[in-house]
């Protein structure tokens, strides 16, 4: 699932183009993608979601900006 603004409120102030893999399985089995191409670049983005969010986070938390639960 996404992520819930109670666990991390600022998600999606960083993370513009949000994706999970429930959402990339259920494109799957609905036909969504045209080429294998479309599914690697979707799990590519979720994988660069993570690594920003994770890096933004830990840069702010180190700097004490705020608090976020990883």
């Amino acid at each position: 699932t996404l992520h819930s603004l109670l666990q991390v409120p600022d998600y999606y102030d960083i993370i513009k183009q949000p994706i999970s893999f429930q959402k990339i399985k259920d494109r799957l089995n609905c036909l969504v993608y045209g080429s294998p191409q479309e599914v690697i670049g979707a799990v590519a983005l979720l994988f660069r979601n993570a690594i920003e969010y994770n890096a933004v986070s830990l840069i702010c938390k180190r700097r004490g900006i705020f608090n976020v639960m990883i």
